[in-house]
């Protein structure tokens, strides 16, 4: 789990024209290197691989070694959706700054999220043309897709009672990030990861660009991350899974209790919307 003091130890270094803020903790020499992926081996770092992503953006797994450890770590490359969005950066911080803030806010929270190695910003005049963030990789995490399709198979009696206290686990966390006011950008399946840690789920949220807080949470944002996160599906997960969740999730926020019904039938409309929309989805 990172936490707020993991996040404010960072030094502001400049390189060949970058920007940077790098953890204390991290090589100031390595961190330039990274910026630019390549095939090549150099005994210090590499090779980096290509993994999946959104359209716009790349994502790079690589290993860099220094103090005598190896460490893998994750590079993202954001990428301009359009003119419009070169544009726009303008006047607001650069996508892969906005993550980093987005995960900040989260770990000053006590939420759990990958550990922030450095933030890279390229400038031309006063457009920022290139970002990148990099984080360490999470190590015995698995998101909530392979969770729910390997970990739960069987209705054994301790299958069960793993996976009730797992969901259990997921309503407690979002019930209570929702309380702080805070909504995750994008909370689907793939981007919550979870291990388990002294008998108890951490859970650990990506993606934060989107990630904001707020003083009242809007009601449209709270149905679009309960939304994002029902649309997960499959044989394993029941009806009484879901609700075993919302009651869960009610504890958290108990201002809901009164019209828990309704909020209950926007979510399960809504995700059928969805499906109906994008039947890959969930």
């Amino acid at each position: 789990m990172t936490t707020s003091a993991n996040h404010t130890r960072f030094e502001k270094i400049r390189i060949s024209g970058w920007t940077m803020h790098v953890s204390s903790d991290f090589p100031k020499a390595s961190i330039h290197s990274l910026s630019q992926p390549t095939d090549e081996v150099d005994g210090v770092r590499g090779p980096f691989n290509e993994v999946e992503a959104s359209e716009y953006a790349r994502v790079f797994k690589c290993s860099v070694g220094f103090g005598g450890r190896c460490q893998n770590l994750y590079i993202k490359q954001f990428l301009f959706r359009s003119a419009w969005d070169f544009v726009k950066h303008l006047f607001r911080p650069s996508r892969a700054r906005r993550a980093f803030s987005g995960s900040m806010t989260l770990a000053e929270h006590g939420f759990c999220v990958p550990e922030i190695v450095g933030l890279g910003e390229q400038r031309y005049g006063p457009v920022c043309t290139s970002n990148f963030l990099i984080t360490r990789e999470l190590t015995g995490a698995d998101n909530l897709y392979d969770h729910f399709d390997g970990n739960w198979r069987g209705q054994s009696p301790q299958v069960l009672c793993d996976k009730r206290r797992f969901i259990r686990a997921l309503g407690e966390t979002v019930g209570r990030m929702h309380r702080e006011g805070i909504f995750h950008g994008d909370m689907r399946a793939g981007n919550v990861f979870a291990k388990s840690a002294e008998a108890a789920w951490q859970f650990f949220f990506l993606d934060n660009e989107r990630t904001r807080k707020f003083g009242l949470l809007p009601g449209r944002l709270r149905l679009k991350n309960l939304v994002q996160l029902n649309m997960l599906s499959g044989q394993n997960i029941t009806v009484t899974d879901r609700m075993r969740f919302f009651e869960a999730y009610l504890a958290h926020n108990g201002h809901l209790r009164g019209k828990w019904k309704e909020l209950i039938i926007r979510v399960v409309g809504k995700t059928r919307q969805r499906l109906q929309d994008s039947p890959s989805a969930g």
